[in-house]
C-alpha cells in the first residue's frame, strides 16, 4: 500500500464517516434481537450475530455481560490510528524499552528489535495479523507521545460511538481489571472497523511479508485468524476479516465478519473457555455463519404500493379521505419461512388531514411488529393528491373565526351591549310616553 496524498486522505474520511452515519441509522432503529429456534450451541459464552445489511441483531447470548477483550482491543488501536496517521509509509525507530514498558515477556509480537526502523503500514499489518503487542505500544507513543495519551482517544472513541460499558487501559487487551467491555460494545466497534476501507485491507489478509529493515531480514506474518487461513482446518472461504485475541482470563475471542450472497454478518464469539483443549471460537463462527446464511435472508416486509389505511381529510369537495402507504419499503432480516402477513402493523395517524394534500405528503407512520420484536418503522405518506375547495375553505375560516375564543368573548360582550341597549332604549320610550300622556292631562 502506498502513501496517500492528504486529499485523497480526506475524501476517504469523507466516506468512511458516511458510512458510519449509515451504519449509525441501521444500528438505532435496528429491531431487537430475535430468538431463533435452532441457533447452533457455542462454546463461546458471549456471543452476536449482526447483520451488516439491516443492522439486526439475529442471535446474541450474555450480550451485555462485562467480559475481557484481549487482543481483540486492537480493533480500536487501529482505529484510532488510522485517523491519527498521515503517511502510512512514514517511519519510526522501534524503543523497546518504552514499547515494551507494560508487556508480558513472551506476548504476541511480530519480533521488532531495539533500533529497527519500520513504516506504519508495516506496524499495522503486525497488529493485525500477528496480534503485535509491542507494536500497538510503539504506534501509541509515535503517534500520541506516550501509551496513556494513546489510550485516553480509544476511550473517548469508545464513548462516542456509544461503548457505555467499555473501558480500556492499555493498547494490546492483556488482562487488566480496569480493561472490561461487552459483546454488545464491541459489536459497535466491529461494525465501524470492518466499514472502513482504510483498515479492511490489514484484517484480511492471511499472510503479509515483510519487507528487509536495518535490523531484520524479510519474513513473513501468518495471520491468527483461522477463518483465513486455508490450511487451518477452521478455514470459512466466505470470511471477509477479523480479529483475534486470547489470555487465561478472557478465553478465547474472534470477532470477524462473512458474506454470502449479498448477505453480510459479524459475528463475535467470545469468552470461550481456556480449559479447551482446541479454540473452539473459529468452530463456533463457522456454524453460526452457515446458520444465517441457510436460515435468513433480507425480505420485503412492506412495499411501497401497500394501502395501508385510510385517513379522513376536510376542505375537499371530490373525496373525503385519502388512503395511506409506506414512504419507504421495511427490509428486514428474517426467517426464509416466515409468513409475512403475520406482521402486527401498528398505526399512528392524525384524526384529519386539510386539503390540499400533495402526493408523498407525511401524515402518518406504521410501526411492524411479531412477538413483540420491533422489525422496522417507516412514515406513511398520501398516495393521492387532493385539492382545496375554495367554498368550504371560507366556510372553515368562517367557522374557525367564530370558534376563536376572543371572538367569542367580544359577541357575548356586544351582544350584552346591544341587548343592555335596546333595553335602555325601551326604557326611555317608555319615560317619553308617561312625560305626554302628563302634560296632555294638565292641559
Amino acid at each position: 500500500m502506498g502513501s496517500s496524498s492528504l486529499g485523497e486522505k480526506k475524501m476517504k474520511k469523507i466516506r468512511w464517516f458516511s458510512g458510519l452515519l449509515i451504519a449509525a441509522m441501521l444500528l438505532i432503529t435496528a429491531p431487537a434481537a430475535f430468538a431463533m429456534d435452532g441457533a447452533p450451541e457455542t462454546a463461546a459464552n458471549n456471543v452476536m450475530l449482526v447483520s451488516v445489511n439491516t443492522g439486526a441483531v439475529i442471535y446474541e447470548k450474555n450480550a451485555d455481560a462485562q467480559i475481557y477483550p484481549a487482543s481483540t482491543t486492537k480493533l480500536m488501536t487501529m482505529a484510532v490510528a488510522i485517523d491519527l496517521i498521515e503517511d502510512l509509509q512514514a517511519t519510526l525507530t522501534f524503543d523497546k524499552k518504552a514499547s515494551y514498558a507494560d508487556l508480558v515477556i513472551g506476548s504476541s509480537n511480530m519480533g521488532l528489535i531495539d533500533g529497527e526502523i519500520i513504516t506504519l503500514e508495516n506496524l499495522l499489518y503486525g497488529i493485525a495479523i500477528s496480534s503485535a503487542n509491542e507494536a500497538t505500544n510503539a504506534l501509541a507513543i509515535h503517534l500520541c507521545g506516550s501509551i496513556s495519551a494513546f489510550v485516553d482517544k480509544m476511550n473517548a472513541q469508545a464513548a462516542e460511538w456509544g461503548m457505555s460499558h467499555t473501558h480500556f487501559v492499555n493498547t494490546h487487551g492483556l488482562t487488566d481489571e480496569r480493561h472490561y467491555t461487552t459483546a454488545r460494545d464491541m459489536a459497535i466497534l466491529a461494525e465501524k472497523v470492518f466499514s472502513d476501507e482504510r483498515l479492511l485491507p490489514f484484517l484480511s489478509k492471511s499472510s503479509y511479508t515483510l519487507p528487509e529493515t536495518n535490523k531484520n531480514k524479510e519474513r513473513t506474518l501468518i495471520t491468527t485468524n483461522q477463518l483465513l487461513r486455508q490450511n487451518s482446518g477452521n478455514y470459512y472461504k466466505y470470511a471477509l476479516a477479523g480479529k483475534t485475541g486470547s489470555t487465561t482470563a478472557a478465553g478465547y475471542n474472534l470477532i470477524s465478519c462473512a458474506k454470502y450472497k449479498g448477505m453480510e454478518y459479524i459475528c463475535l464469539t467470545m469468552n470461550a473457555s481456556y480449559s479447551n483443549a482446541a479454540n473452539p471460537v473459529f468452530a463456533d463462527s463457522i456454524s453460526l455463519y452457515k446458520w444465517a446464511f441457510n436460515n435468513f435472508s433480507v425480505q420485503t416486509l412492506l412495499d411501497e404500493s401497500t394501502s395501508v389505511c385510510e385517513i379522513s381529510v376536510a376542505l375537499c369537495a371530490k373525496s373525503d379521505y385519502v388512503m395511506l402507504v409506506p414512504q419507504a419499503p421495511i427490509e428486514a432480516v428474517v426467517a426464509n419461512d416466515v409468513d409475512i402477513a403475520s406482521f402486527e402493523r401498528i398505526i399512528e395517524k392524525e384524526d384529519m388531514a386539510y386539503a390540499p394534500v400533495a402526493v408523498g405528503d407525511v401524515l402518518g407512520s406504521v410501526t411492524l411488529v411479531k412477538d413483540g420484536v420491533e422489525y422496522g418503522r417507516v412514515n406513511l405518506v398520501a398516495s393521492t393528491a387532493l385539492e382545496r375547495s375554495a367554498i368550504l375553505y371560507y366556510l372553515y375560516l368562517i367557522r374557525k373565526f367564530f370558534s376563536n375564543i376572543v371572538v367569542k368573548i367580544v359577541a357575548v360582550i356586544l351582544g350584552a351591549a346591544i341587548i343592555a341597549y335596546i333595553i335602555y332604549m325601551i326604557f326611555q320610550n317608555n319615560n317619553r310616553r308617561r312625560r305626554k300622556i302628563a302634560r296632555r292631562i294638565r292641559f
